[in-house]
C-alpha cells in the first residue's frame, strides 16, 4: 500500500519508528511536514495516511483525505504506561478494535482489576482537562467545571475537590469547591488516595482510576464509558466498579491499540491492523470512483469497479 506520513522523522518517537515499521513490511512511503502541508500540495497517489497527534491542522489533513476514500491512521501518546506505549487506530483518536485476538497483552503489561473497590467515605474527585485538548470537544473547561459542581451539589452531600490540569496555566478563581487540588503540590497517586469516586468528561486520568479501582463518571462518548458510569448516581448500590469479565474485555481490547518503539521497529503494530486498513480501504471504494469527484481524486490506480 501506498502510505503518507505526516510528521518530522527528524524527532525521535513514535514517527520515527512508523518509518521503520513500514520498511519490516515494504511499504510504499512519503512523508510530509504537517505543518506546511496545503491542499494544493497534497501528495498524490496514497491509500493510507498516517498522522502524528490529531489537532487542528491534523483534522484538516484527516477530511482532505478522507473525503477521497484515504484510510486514515492516527498515532498519539498511549494510554497507559506513557511514554513506554503509543496509540495507533483508524480514524480518530482512542480507536479499539471490537474483539480483541487474545489477553495475552494484557497479561503481558500486567493490567489486572483490583479486587478491591475503593472507600466510599471519601471524596468526589473532579479531574480537570488541559483547555483546547484534541483528546475532548468542550469549549470552554470553565464552563463545564461549573455545570459538573452545580449537578454534583444536588446529587450527593459527598465532600468536592478540584484537581486543575497541569497544562491549564489560565485556570484561576475556581470557587465552590471544598478543596482545590495543585498537581505541583499534591500527585495524582496521593490524590486517588481519599477519593470515592471520579468525574471527568473524558481525561486519561480517569482511565488510571479505574486501573486502580476506583468508579468513575465520564462523558457517554468517552471511549473508556464501558467500564465506567456516565450518568450520576451515588447511591451506595451504584457507586461500583465494572464486572471482571467487562474490565478485562475492555482492556484487552485498549492493548490492541497501543505499542511500544520496539514492537514498531519490528513491524507488529501494521501486522495487526492492516486486515482492517485494507477492510476501510475497500468500504471507500465510492468515493474513490466518483464520476463526479474533484480532479484531485484522480491519483488513485486506475481499477475497474466492475472487475472488467
Amino acid at each position: 500500500m501506498r502510505v503518507g506520513i505526516f510528521g518530522k522523522y527528524s524527532t525521535p518517537g513514535p514517527v520515527r519508528e512508523f518509518y521503520k515499521c513500514m520498511e519490516v513490511h515494504g511499504e510504499e512511503v512519503e512523508g510530509q511536514n504537517p505543518n506546511v502541508w496545503k491542499a494544493g500540495d497534497a501528495i498524490r497517489e496514497l491509500d493510507v495516511i498516517v498522522l502524528y497527534g490529531f489537532g487542528w491542522k491534523q483534522r484538516e489533513i484527516a477530511e482532505f483525505y478522507r473525503e477521497r476514500g484515504v484510510v486514515v491512521l492516527v498515532l498519539e501518546q498511549g494510554h497507559t504506561a506513557r511514554p513506554d506505549f503509543w496509540q495507533f487506530g483508524i480514524d480518530r483518536l482512542n480507536w479499539l478494535p471490537e474483539v480483541a485476538p487474545s489477553s495475552d497483552r494484557r497479561s503481558a503489561i500486567g493490567i489486572e482489576q483490583p479486587k478491591k473497590q475503593t472507600v466510599r467515605g471519601g471524596y468526589v474527585l473532579v479531574l480537570g482537562q488541559k483547555p483546547g485538548d484534541a483528546q475532548h470537544t468542550l469549549e470552554d473547561m470553565n464552563v463545564w467545571r461549573q455545570e459538573t459542581l452545580t449537578t454534583l451539589r444536588s446529587s450527593t452531600k459527598k465532600k468536592l475537590v478540584w484537581r486543575r490540569h497541569p497544562k491549564d496555566a489560565k485556570e484561576h478563581g475556581v470557587t465552590g469547591f471544598d478543596l482545590l487540588q495543585h498537581p505541583l503540590d499534591c500527585s495524582l497517586e496521593k490524590s486517588f488516595e481519599g477519593a470515592s469516586c471520579c468525574v471527568t468528561h473524558n481525561s486519561n486520568a480517569g482511565l488510571k482510576a479505574i486501573m486502580q479501582g476506583i468508579p468513575v463518571f465520564c462523558a457517554p462518548e468517552c471511549f473508556y464509558a464501558p467500564v465506567a458510569l456516565t450518568e450520576f448516581n451515588f447511591s451506595v448500590q451504584n457507586i461500583q466498579i465494572p464486572k471482571e469479565e467487562i474490565f478485562e474485555d475492555f482492556f484487552d481490547r485498549l492493548c490492541y491499540a497501543q505499542w511500544t518503539a520496539e514492537e514498531f521497529n519490528q513491524g507488529l503494530p501494521w501486522e495487526f491492523m492492516k486486515p482492517f486498513v485494507e477492510k476501510e480501504w475497500e468500504a471507500n471504494a465510492s468515493l474513490r470512483f466518483d464520476t463526479d469527484a474533484q480532479e484531485t481524486r484522480g491519483f488513485f490506480e486506475e481499477i475497474d469497479p466492475d472487475g472488467d
